[in-house]
């Protein structure tokens, strides 16, 4: 994990962005932020650097990388929704289900209130006996005033398969679906960290995938966490919108050596997109699912979550 120290806003400068929208900052260490406020913000900053650029090494004339053929194909996607990892998702949720209801009691379907008497004029007038209403008991869904703004890094490292990004991507499904029937509120952000050949400058992008108060769709939110193509045609294509000198130094583009050396995300780009949980790049999650179980994981993020 790269350390970085936290830097405040007064140290931030902030730039153009030619390409596209966003807001782009950078700061006198060589840091780069690139943040989009929502998901189509994001795409016309993908969509604008394609249509202007004929040489985009990631669109027609970079190496295959699994995922979609084209980046059309991806656009098409993104937008459709991608129902593979239904199953998946289905599986981890139900086995969660089991493992945390009994922990968390009434707390994981409804709470249960019991309603005392209450005077009832129109039986009392009538002469009727039961004048005085039974109690009953009311079933009300828990609900929180807390939003959770989870982080989910895309990045990956060219030995990551399809099937493993699959895994990671859909645990962290699973996890959204679970908050939602725990009656939780959350923000998504998607993002990439990478940082310079010196491992000085760190550069992190980032955007706005779901908000506060929208409904939870699986197949929308699993194509971005758990698609090869979210972050190989998409993620590429921002990193491409970047001026040449910032492309350079963090060698993003064939032409330079790659897209760049992965990383975790730095606690200022944290801080900086208000985050409550990070839940690591897909190598990082891999390797705590390995070693917990999907299951395992899910409890921990909660735990971290203060949710159990």
């Amino acid at each position: 994990m790269t350390t970085t120290k936290t830097k405040t806003a007064a140290t931030w400068e902030r730039l153009a962005a030619p390409h596209g929208t966003g807001e782009v900052l950078r700061n006198g260490n060589g840091d780069v932020r690139v943040w989009c406020d929502s998901l189509g913000e994001f795409l016309h900053r993908c969509d604008t650097m394609r249509d202007t650029s004929g040489t985009s090494t990631m669109n027609e004339h970079g190496a295959k990388w699994s995922g979609t053929d084209t980046y059309d194909e991806a656009n098409e996607v993104a937008r459709s929704g991608w129902a593979e990892p239904r199953a998946t998702v289905q599986a981890h949720r139900e086995a969660a289900t089991a493992e945390f209801a009994q922990a968390l009691g009434a707390r994981w379907t409804t709470e249960h209130v019991r309603a005392g008497g209450v005077f009832d004029p129109v039986r009392y007038m009538v002469g009727s006996q039961f004048y005085w209403q039974r109690p009953i008991e009311q079933v009300r869904p828990m609900t929180t005033t807390r939003v959770h703004r989870i982080n989910v890094p895309i990045v990956a490292n060219s030995g990551i398969t399809s099937a493993q990004m699959l895994e990671a991507g859909a645990a962290v499904v699973a996890l959204v679906d679970v908050l939602r029937i725990l009656g939780h509120t959350m923000e998504i952000v998607v993002s990439e960290t990478v940082t310079d050949r010196n491992e000085k400058a760190t550069w992190c992008g980032g955007f706005l995938l779901h908000r506060a108060g929208d409904v939870v769709d699986v197949d929308a939110i699993a194509y971005w966490l758990a698609h090869p193509s979210a972050l190989r045609r998409h993620m590429f294509a921002c990193n491409e919108s970047m001026e040449r000198a910032d492309r350079e130094r963090f060698g993003f583009g064939m032409a330079h050596g790659g897209y760049g050396k992965i990383s975790r995300t730095p606690t200022w780009a944290l801080q900086a997109m208000g985050v409550t949980l990070d839940v690591g790049n897909v190598a990082h999650r891999l390797h705590e699912i390995e070693a917990k179980g999907v299951v395992g994981w899910m409890a921990e993020q909660l735990e971290a979550l203060g949710v159990r």
